[in-house]
């Protein structure tokens, strides 16, 4: 009897720790595929990769071209007389990234750059392995005038030709194209060096872009 009963509880004994042994393997299973589509999704994608680590944004393309966000390009314009670069040689750059979106795995990419007064924060939300959503917030004080007006831009790393309808402006080049959704509260300069779009709104203190990107290779 005694030695049915302690056959029996070393029985019980290795089936709970089998248990705990599945229970540990499963855990740090799940924990390695959400590692791995985290790092997918938020570094990685199939039409992009975001370098947050230089001076500027950069969104590097398959087809060994990139597209440059840089503060160092933003214009105050009024047209005439009065030109200003808001952000200048000495603009101090930070980075950092942040959070996720736990069902898409989403990471945000920040930039901030600051020059005297003037503060401007880029951020950059990934979709999907095609879109990302490009923010930028601009605060500065210049003095209002009429026409005074804020420009940022969009810089690719080649020359391409730009087709522009009422909803988009698309660029190709080697295989990918990268699609601008318009928005009706700004707009869209081809700046002629077949590289630039410039997008612009009326100049205020905190001036605010939202920038919906697709981008669409084939490999």
């Amino acid at each position: 009897m005694t030695s049915g009963r302690v056959q029996t509880e070393l029985s019980s004994a290795n089936h709970t720790m089998n248990l705990k042994k599945a229970s540990v393997f499963i855990v740090a299973l799940v924990a390695l595929v959400l590692t791995g589509l985290h790092f997918y999704r938020t570094q990685t994608y199939t039409n992009y990769t975001i370098d947050n680590t230089g001076n500027s944004v950069i969104i590097e393309l398959p087809n060994s071209k990139y597209l440059d966000i840089n503060s160092h390009h933003d214009v105050v314009d009024n047209g005439l007389d009065f030109s200003q670069h808001p952000y200048g040689e000495k603009t101090k750059i930070s980075k950092s990234s942040s959070g996720t979106n736990f069902a898409w795995f989403n990471k945000e990419y920040a930039e901030i750059a600051t020059y005297s007064e003037n503060r401007r924060t880029t951020i950059i939300s990934p979709q999907d392995q095609t879109s990302l959503i490009l923010s930028i917030t601009s605060a500065t004080n210049y003095p209002s005038s009429s026409n005074l007006k804020y420009y940022t831009q969009i810089d690719y790393s080649g020359k391409v030709t730009f087709i522009e309808d009422d909803s988009a402006i698309r660029l190709s080049d080697q295989g990918c194209t990268v699609t601008i959704d318009k928005n009706n509260l700004y707009e869209y300069v081809d700046y002629g060096n077949g590289k630039t779009i410039q997008i612009l709104k009326d100049y205020t203190e905190t001036a605010h872009f939202t920038i919906n990107l697709h981008i669409d290779c084939v490999r």
